[in-house]
């Protein structure tokens, strides 16, 4: 708990006149920001609306471990989840660390706080967002994809896992070069979501692709596998959170959470 001081600060009256001055600009960044990422010149960001948690039935301070969400937040997300904005790494922490950044959390993942159950105890449980998505690529280039793995809503564990991938198609593996980012294939933990969200209950996953000049013309597709971490990783997490910690493939063995296309340019 913060501790809160008695004494009366010093108000500066050329300081208190600037800060409605760096909200503005605050804001302005943000949509400048994203109309400049945004590709299709026709449309334009309609508004700006800010997240809102005013009718929310459960205490806040369940977020109370997460960034101020940003301005403009909530008409940027929604871009994000119609398609209408492609680009995952414009999101920084302020933003993918909000629970509402997920379709899932508005959806269903709010009941565990709303309506608590007191005969459930959510020790597994994972996601990964965007579920499914499409990449254009130039065979011989190679491009970038994220996706964000995040514990499920109503966790209260620590897990523990690493990633992989699997091609639908066996054969396509000649063609493709997958690289993940070195945390993502060596191993890591997410936070629990449940009674508060850990700062660090989502990780981005950066996932680097390439197709071989020879490569057939038609889609590619390959999908993203949770499976255990080392050992040596998990004796540590085991040492530092004792029964709170899982391998995310306790009791569910390994599963696949992402799934990635690749269409020839």
């Amino acid at each position: 708990m913060r501790s809160r001081s008695t004494q009366k600060p010093f108000k500066n009256p050329t300081r208190m006149a600037l800060l409605p001055m760096a909200v503005v600009i605050a804001i302005v960044a943000i949509v400048g920001i994203f109309i400049h990422y945004y590709s299709d010149e026709s449309d334009s960001l309609r508004g700006c609306v800010s997240l809102s948690r005013e009718s929310y039935t459960f205490p806040l301070s369940v977020f109370s471990t997460l960034p101020e969400p940003p301005p403009c937040f909530q008409t940027v997300v929604e871009q994000y989840h119609s398609g209408q904005f492609h680009d995952a790494y414009f999101f920084s922490e302020e933003f993918f660390l909000q629970p509402e950044f997920y379709p899932g959390f508005r959806e269903s993942g709010m009941a565990h706080w709303a309506t608590p159950l007191d005969t459930h105890y959510g020790a597994i449980g994972y996601g990964a967002y965007p579920h499914s998505q499409t990449k254009i690529v130039t065979p011989g280039m190679e491009e970038k994809i994220r996706l964000f793995f995040h514990s499920g809503f109503g966790v209260r564990t620590t897990q523990g896992a690493a990633l992989r991938w699997v091609f639908e198609n066996p054969a396509d593996e000649a063609f493709v070069n997958i690289t993940l980012d070195s945390e993502s294939y060596g191993g890591f933990w997410i936070g629990p979501t449940y009674p508060v969200f850990d700062a660090r209950w989502v990780k981005p996953v950066d996932i680097r692709v390439s197709l071989s000049p020879d490569a057939p013309s038609r889609d590619i597709t390959f999908e993203i596998v949770v499976v255990a971490p080392p050992n040596e990783l998990r004796e540590e997490w085991i040492n530092a959170w004792g029964s709170a910690y899982y391998d995310a493939t306790t009791y569910v063995g390994e599963k696949k959470i992402a799934r990635v296309t690749l269409t020839p340019e």
